[in-house]
């Protein structure tokens, strides 16, 4: 019956049909999701901050320095982060440490 198909379905039959639909596991889409959502904000931020930098008074070598700094230092992070986990907390405990950080700091 077509009444049928404008009736709003729950986020959890939602899952489970797109899961059927495509064969992939649920914690596989919300890991995709979650890094799509990271690369979006690291490459926003990191592409916008040299202009406002200049903006505010920074020259072009001191913003581009700071700018190249960041991007230095956001994918160097992860040693740190593989270190921390295999010599002192673990794994999850990690993940949620960070986690934490990362979700406080944006």
């Amino acid at each position: 019956e077509s009444s049928d198909l404008c009736l709003p379905i729950s986020s959890q039959q939602f899952l489970l049909t797109l899961r059927a639909a495509m064969g992939i596991p649920i914690a596989t889409l919300f890991i995709v999701v979650v890094e799509f959502c990271e690369r979006l904000c690291y490459y926003t931020f990191s592409g916008t901050q040299k202009v406002w930098l200049q903006d505010q008074g920074w020259s072009n070598s001191q913003s581009s320095s700071v700018n190249l700094i960041f991007g230095m230092l956001s994918y160097v992070s992860c040693f740190f982060g593989g270190w921390l986990a295999s010599t002192r907390m673990g794994r999850f405990k990690t993940i949620v440490l960070l986690g934490g950080f990362y979700a406080a700091g944006t």
